[in-house]
């Protein structure tokens, strides 16, 4: 159905969906983005990164998005897309 589908720029590497919240979250190559999209409200925010993505999972508490990226892991707020802590690793995750 055309208009409940959402454009994706890039190649999708890989995806979550809370139940909770009824929001899919993924992530992006070319361009490097992170993405959340709320079926409930239609609402999509998009953060561009600086590394390439790997990878993408949610807390327990659905509120945290954990993103592996080249050489380090980020735990980002779910609603305000802030980087809460970044991890440097020596590896991609």
């Amino acid at each position: 159905n055309p208009e409940t589908m959402i454009p994706i720029e890039g190649e999708v590497v890989d995806a979550e969906f809370d139940k909770t919240t009824n929001t899919a979250v993924f992530i992006t190559r070319n361009p490097a983005k992170l993405v959340a999209f709320n079926a409930d409200t239609g609402m999509k925010k998009e953060k561009l990164l600086d590394k390439n993505p790997y990878c993408v999972g949610l807390s327990a508490e659905s509120n945290t998005i954990l993103l592996g990226e080249s050489g380090q892991m980020k735990f980002i707020d779910l609603s305000t897309f802030t980087v809460k802590e970044k991890v440097v690793l020596p590896y991609i995750v």
